[in-house]
């Protein structure tokens, strides 16, 4: 953002039922301005209307063999897609070929149905709802089923062994895109209820037990702000040991204002700690003791930190790294950043890769996305590393229709 823009957007910030119209019509002002899109000069395979979702999960197998999706029909018109179900399967890694394995009811566009791979196995998990149920269906990537737990579930740990749950019905008052047109919550029209929160499941005997009540953490250091406001969590998301894991804590009071608080735990539901920032959207875990967020540390501006979990340690992630809010994701080894930005002026998103070793930032993808993707039809391109991290997988609608694309990194993919 240039000077004018930025106190512009610090004016209406705080009122989202004028600040949408407003980027909006400024944004279709600037689309009349010509832009070339740009792709680095490395292999880019597409397959479309097919998506993943996500920034927080890897699409590929262990062996990098395949590729979890959703399909949806070529031949429907996006409103319609969007009322009905939808396939989730796998691409062939090296065709990008389509092999269905099942179908769900419980789908959006951000996250889809929350779809990934459950340890080493060849064995994937996905939302659904069937018969008035909220279910978790866990099949293999041949689409035999395996089981089926009676919870949504958000968030596998690395070893396959645990999942998290909260409550995506609660989200169609507070942030649509990431909820489920189908599936219902009895607490969802409670403020703050003491019975609905943050579950852990035992995936190999289906033993749930609740973790925190959205009422519990809610009495945790107690902000102004909270009174008379709705509660939910999100975002959930292990470290790579799968010992500890985040999640946020969000609640919309007056004028719809966001406030969201980040904690971490670890599977006991012990030993919670509250991270030292006032706000914070999409996060990564660096290694087992470190996260990686966009936020708002207090008494500092926002941006990308890199937070010690348990502790109240945080450090400013950098200049060259983007000013506004993205998708991270660390490579393995945690050498390698991969992150994207959400539509500039002209409606442009970016995709990049910093190295934290060399300290250099490369923009891989710079392309416009049509105007019709906006709210929560919007196609962030949400990267996701490979294993070896020689590829990364992309959703994007610069095509003229919501794609995934798999592209090689430039000096580090089979086309270099």
């Amino acid at each position: 953002m240039n000077r004018l823009e930025r106190y512009i957007h610090a004016l209406i910030a705080d009122y989202p039922r004028l600040r949408l119209p407003v980027v909006a019509a400024y944004q279709k002002v600037m689309t009349l301005v010509p832009y070339r899109n740009y792709l680095a000069n490395v292999t880019v395979r597409c397959h479309p209307r097919a998506f993943f979702g996500f920034h927080d999960k890897c699409p590929w197998s262990t062996n990098g063999n395949l590729l979890l999706t959703h399909k949806f029909d070529e031949n429907e018109p996006l409103d319609r897609v969007e009322s009905n179900p939808i396939l989730v399967g796998v691409l062939e890694a090296d065709s990008l070929e389509f092999h269905p394995v099942s179908m769900t009811s419980t789908w959006n566009w951000q996250q889809g149905s929350m779809l990934q791979w459950v340890g080493c196995q060849d064995h994937i998990l996905f939302n659904d709802h069937v018969e008035d149920h909220n279910v978790a269906r866990l099949m293999t990537s041949s689409g035999e089923t395996v089981d089926v737990f009676p919870i949504h579930i958000a968030s596998v740990s690395p070893d396959g062994r645990y999942g998290l749950s909260y409550s995506f019905a609660r989200m169609r008052r507070t942030a649509p895109e990431y909820s489920y047109q189908v599936g219902d919550d009895p607490s969802e029209c409670v403020a703050l209820p003491r019975d609905d929160g943050l579950r852990l499941i035992d995936l190999q005997n289906g033993d749930t037990q609740m973790l925190y009540s959205l009422a519990e953490l809610a009495y945790l250091h107690p902000e102004v702000s909270m009174k008379e406001a709705y509660h939910y969590l999100t975002h959930c998301l292990f470290s790579p040991t799968g010992r500890r894991f985040t999640f946020l804590h969000r609640w919309r009071g007056q004028h719809g204002v966001l406030h969201t608080r980040l904690w971490s735990s670890d599977l006991s539901g012990q030993h919670l700690h509250q991270f030292p920032v006032t706000h914070a959207s999409h996060i990564c875990w660096r290694d087992n003791e470190r996260v990686f967020a966009y936020c708002k540390p207090r008494d500092r501006c926002i941006g990308y930190y890199l937070m010690r979990d348990l502790s109240q340690d945080l450090e400013f992630a950098g200049t060259s790294l983007p000013a506004c809010d993205g998708h991270p994701q660390f490579s393995r080894d945690g050498r390698f950043l991969v992150t994207d930005t959400y539509p500039d002026r002209g409606r442009v998103q970016s995709l990049l890769v910093h190295d934290t070793l060399e300290s250099t930032t490369q923009v891989l993808v710079a392309v416009r996305i049509g105007f019709e993707y906006r709210y929560n039809r919007r196609c962030d391109f949400h990267p996701r590393w490979n294993h070896d991290a020689t590829q990364i997988c992309f959703d994007s609608a610069h095509s003229g229709i919501r794609s995934l694309f798999v592209m090689d990194v430039p000096g580090r993919g089979s086309s270099e």
